[in-house]
């Protein structure tokens, strides 16, 4: 295999790369990193349907921002961190000249933006999940059945399984720095 790592930085067999390449590898990397506003713009979709009941016409509306703002976040944070990226021990990825820039650039390309959309799609799920439990324990006096216990309990699996991928998803990705 052929690594965009460059020779002189790399212990790795087959490392055939430039600076130039990777800082294109480190680039597309960062734009990966596009997916964590795409799954906080998901989170606040749903936020915006259940929790303030918006419509169809409110949310065509609003589409073109539920693409632009992940896209262009992501393209600005990976156009920026250019000069920040070096070869690490298997990828080019962030990396500066010392220890604590290194450290630095990564909390500002990286870990600040992943915590963001971890604090929105939590919060967007655990307000989801306590205006159905309102809503359901207010309509439950006039129904006849104990449905709203499952249909409730279903709604917290389902916010709890939306977050658990988000979460596990991410918490190996960022640990990619440190290998």
């Amino acid at each position: 295999a052929i690594l965009p790592m460059p020779r002189e930085h790399s212990g790795f067999a087959g490392s055939q790369g430039t600076n130039g390449t990777c800082k294109a590898q480190g680039f597309f990397l960062e734009l990966g990193d596009t997916s964590i506003f795409y799954n906080m713009s998901l989170s606040i979709y749903y936020l915006l349907v259940i929790y303030f009941g918006w419509k169809d016409y409110q949310l065509k509306k609003a589409k073109i921002w539920f693409h632009a703002l992940p896209l262009v976040t992501g393209l600005v944070l990976a156009l920026a961190a250019i000069p920040y990226y070096g070869p690490q021990l298997i990828w080019c990825h962030i990396k500066a000249k010392t220890y604590s820039n290194t450290t630095m650039y990564y909390a500002i390309f990286e870990l600040i933006p992943l915590m963001l959309c971890t604090v929105v799609a939590t919060l967007s799920m655990i307000a989801i999940y306590c205006k159905v439990s309102r809503r359901l324990k207010a309509s439950s006096r006039w129904s006849m059945t104990d449905n709203h216990r499952k249909v409730e309990r279903e709604v917290a699996r389902q916010a709890f399984l939306y977050l658990i991928g988000f979460y596990l998803s991410w918490a190996f990705f960022s640990l990619r720095q440190h290998c």
